[in-house]
């Protein structure tokens, strides 16, 4: 097949291309950025707009768009490019905090009031991903073959997120990680090899475009404590958990909150579409994947800001005794 990538250079993107040009597949990467030079891709550089003008008139079997922010990114790319098929990267934060009811579900409009609360940039990412799946959406019912595929939390090795070096960092120097003290608060994460693995099975196996939205989710969920501390263990680290009630922490840390960067995930069901489901596939486990992370060091931290955290989690171990 001749496969393209919109942007995908990095993490699950580059993870998909390699595992796909390594099946023979003739792919083709468009991006800002060179892709790894251990892919036999055929790269082509540049911003978006210039990237369309390259690309305008070629025709791909699949077109995979990492890097569609709005309805006029699918617009101007269905205009340049024939694709048989053309797959949004999207997330499932989406049907998360909108409040819809499995992972799957269809957007109708968007509910501007349940994003409240979300930093800035999230709620116009969030906004944005929306706009363009609504593109999709009517593309859809025009009879395109055209689909959704929304993203969990990808993590694992070499993630330029660096997420979880926040809970590493604090785990790893042992005075305390501060958690909100939510009961039963799940997690869902997949790893980038994992997710690659099961998008290259569908990609080479999905033949009709009988689904609008299908979700990557995996299919278990996690308890988040369980999580920390399965990271902690990874790492050779005690988990020193301090748990808060989250309604404190708004009120006398909200600071920590602006920088804790998974403190907002919620688990969402998953759709009758999974790509897990789907492929066949499972997805690693922790330990596995955990214990092949890149080293950090505890001079990752900020000093200040750590500082403060010290103060606090003082403060609460304090009033606890």
């Amino acid at each position: 097949m001749r496969i393209l990538f919109l942007g995908g250079t990095r993490f699950t993107g580059s993870a998909l291309a390699k595992l796909l040009s390594d099946a023979k597949h003739q792919v083709s990467v468009a991006s800002r950025r060179m892709p790894p030079g251990y892919m036999k891709v055929e790269a082509i550089l540049g911003e978006r707009a210039e990237l369309l003008v390259k690309l305008k008139g070629r025709e791909f079997d699949i077109v995979f768009d990492f890097i569609a922010y709005k309805d006029k990114d699918v617009h101007s790319v269905l205009d340049a490019i024939s694709a048989r098929r053309y797959v949004l990267v999207s997330t499932t934060w989406l049907p998360c905090f909108l409040g819809l009811s499995n992972a799957g579900e269809e957007i109708q409009d968007i509910h501007f009031d349940r994003l409240e609360g979300i930093p800035q940039i999230t709620q116009k990412y969030l906004m944005g991903k929306a706009s363009a799946e609504m593109a999709v959406t009517k593309y859809f019912a025009e009879g395109r073959d055209v689909c959704i595929i929304r993203f969990p939390v990808v993590m694992g090795r070499d993630d330029h997120t660096k997420r979880l070096h926040f809970y590493r960092s604090r785990l790893k120097d042992g005075n305390g990680l501060i958690v909100d003290d939510v009961i039963g608060r799940e997690i869902q994460v997949v790893t980038n090899i994992d997710l690659a693995r099961a998008m290259k099975k569908w990609t080479e196996n999905y033949c009709e475009a009988s689904q609008l939205i299908w979700d990557a989710l995996p299919p278990k969920r996690l308890l988040w404590v369980d999580f920390l501390k399965s990271l902690a263990e990874a790492d050779g680290s005690n988990a020193v958990l301090i748990a808060v009630p989250l309604v404190q922490l708004r009120i006398e840390f909200p600071e920590y909150l602006e920088i804790d960067p998974l403190w907002r995930e919620k688990s969402i069901q998953l759709s009758k579409f999974n790509l897990f489901k789907y492929s066949g596939l499972d997805t690693s486990p922790l330990k596995q994947w955990m214990g092949d992370l890149e080293a950090i060091q505890i001079t990752d931290l900020s000093k200040k800001m750590r500082a403060k955290e010290l103060v606090f989690i003082k403060k609460m171990i304090a009033k606890n005794k």
